[in-house]
């Protein structure tokens, strides 16, 4: 998912990814965000699995865990 920049969506599209029971159990979730949007503490079922860094991109892989 690639949220718009700096707009603090990646919470809440996490938050509507799991509502919508789109993700099966294990399911992988790729975010392209900026450094300055970290990931909300505590993100529900999601699980951080990797972090990498591409300059003014970050893109963190995580697992759906549920």
């Amino acid at each position: 998912m690639d949220p718009p920049y700096n707009t603090h969506f990646v919470e809440p599209t996490l938050s509507n990814l799991h509502d919508s029971c789109c993700l099966n159990t294990n399911a992988r979730v790729v975010i392209e965000h900026s450094p300055l949007e970290a990931l909300p503490e505590g993100s529900g079922p999601f699980e951080l699995l990797d972090q990498r860094n591409y300059g003014k991109t970050l893109v963190s892989f995580l697992g759906y865990m549920l």
